[in-house]
């Protein structure tokens, strides 16, 4: 993609200037003209690429502020630029003006987000359409930001649950490596003493022999976990290997089913907000499999509408879906047949956010007590090593 500075004319022959990104310079003038545009230059320039996508914290924040303001009917141009004024941050205010611009310029809400959508979360341009045709903007933007504040607190679950058992296992390599370092050594001629040269523990011998290699050992963990993070990095930023990722992911136990159920909550949470806006069920699939953050969901999502659009069933299609469960196609099915497919939809996401909570809730109670057992286990092999050649003198262990 390259980035092109275009001059416009709108409806009403105000000049608009403004950069925009495209393939070539008959895709950046087909896009401009779906603006309802009249080009009258367009080149290519050399100017950096758009800003990153804003945060989620501000993303929502913007959202429900924009869902009052049409709420409310405040001219949504006066809003923004009052929204400015009191913004948190420069990126935000600078966002909103530029916004404010465009629309003081002629362009709808639609077009000047459209300019920005890489800016935005997946859908936004979207909701943002059918919500300004349906007259239910202020509606669809309220149930947008309850979808991303769904998504959010699964994210911040998953990430509580596995904080505390990464805290615990550092402290237990803490705890090795100090009685390595600082104490095997001291005792370990202390103990050959004591046996006079006879045979020592075999786990005090372990702790003995690491204790000689105690800086390799670390430097080994160290470059599995770089090297860890540089293959996970890696396959998170090609599809293919986002599908391997996720195929290991959904084979660990309990861990697995906990995010499977996370991503079909947000694939049902997305396909009722586009069935809603009276999105066709294909586009709802590929659109919902797009934003539920799977790979592996998309990929069986784009399958399931192509073979809706080839004039199959939706149970046809389970047969080639990797990950998709029956009873959701089962109810997308039903939900077609009795012409009630969002209230089917909203079921399943209620469903699936259910048993998400209550499988993070299983993931964490075996979890903390799983990282609880295996600190006191490391601790209490390592007191056995110290101690256990010192028992021959009560003659219970030799």
């Amino acid at each position: 993609m390259a980035l092109f500075r275009y001059q416009a004319l709108t409806e009403h022959g105000r000049l608009m200037e403004g950069t925009l990104e495209a393939a070539s310079p008959t895709e950046a003038r087909a896009v401009l003209e779906k603006m309802n545009l009249s080009v009258q230059q367009i080149q290519l320039c050399t100017e950096p690429k758009a800003p990153p996508r804003i945060g989620q914290n501000e993303f929502l924040l913007f959202n429900q502020q924009l869902a009052s303001l049409t709420k409310a009917g405040i001219p949504l141009e006066q809003g923004l630029r009052q929204l400015a004024r009191d913004a948190a941050s420069t990126r935000m205010k600078q966002l909103m003006e530029q916004i404010a611009d465009d629309l003081q310029a002629g362009l709808t809400l639609e077009q000047a987000v459209a300019k920005r959508e890489k800016q935005f979360p997946p859908l936004y341009s979207l909701i943002l359409k059918t919500g300004i045709q349906s007259g239910r903007l202020s509606e669809m933007l309220i149930i947008f930001n309850h979808y991303l504040e769904i998504t959010q607190q699964t994210r911040r679950i998953l990430i509580e649950s596995l904080t505390y058992p990464a805290v615990v296992l550092l402290l237990a390599l803490l705890i090795i490596t100090l009685v390595c370092r600082f104490i095997m050594p001291t005792q370990e001629e202390v103990i050959r003493d004591f046996t006079e040269g006879g045979s020592i523990p075999l786990i005090t011998t372990f702790y003995i022999r690491m204790s000689y290699h105690i800086v390799e050992i670390w430097v080994v963990l160290l470059a599995f976990a770089v090297s860890g993070l540089l293959v996970w990095r890696f396959l998170s930023s090609k599809p293919a290997g986002r599908l391997i990722k996720e195929s290991f992911l959904f084979r660990i136990p309990l861990l697995g089913r906990t995010l499977l159920s996370s991503h079909l909550a947000r694939l049902a949470e997305s396909m009722g907000l586009l069935v809603a806006a009276g999105c066709p069920l294909p586009q709802c699939l590929r659109l919902g499999g797009e934003a539920s953050g799977s790979e592996t969901l998309q990929r069986d999502s784009h399958l399931a509408a192509e073979h809706i659009e080839s004039g199959g069933s939706l149970l046809e299609a389970a047969a080639a879906c990797r990950k998709m469960p029956m009873l959701f196609l089962y109810s997308l099915q039903l939900g077609c047949q009795r012409n009630d497919l969002a209230g089917h939809l909203k079921i399943l996401a209620q469903t699936y956010v259910q048993q998400t909570q209550v499988l993070q809730s299983y993931l964490r109670a075996m979890l903390d007590p799983l990282a609880i057992l295996g600190l006191g286990f490391i601790i209490a092999s390592m007191i056995l090593a110290l101690f256990l050649p010192y028992t021959s003198i009560f003659g219970i262990f030799l």
